[in-house]
């Protein structure tokens, strides 16, 4: 378990965000369904299974979907620029 709200797993997440932005940009409603419907699926796995993988604190599942949202935010805007141009 990690009690850490920034981890190696906080700049996955921010980048798989990017690259979901890049494919379905400024759908701002399926970044933040998708990424709280993920949280709640880690925590269902997290009384399922014994797996370390699925064991966080709350902190860092709240970070995870700010981070996410924070790639989206990224992803959104590099398609915004390269739509201007």
């Amino acid at each position: 378990m990690d009690d850490k709200w920034f981890t190696t797993w906080s700049i996955v997440h921010i980048l798989l965000y990017i690259l979901i932005a890049l494919f379905i940009p400024n759908n701002w409603w399926f970044a933040i369904i998708i990424s709280i419907l993920w949280e709640i699926y880690e925590y269902i796995m997290s009384l399922l299974s014994k797996d370390e993988y699925y064991h966080e604190v709350l902190i860092n599942r709240i970070t995870d979907i700010g981070f996410n949202l924070i790639g989206y935010y990224i992803g959104s805007n590099i398609i915004n620029i390269i739509n201007k141009n």
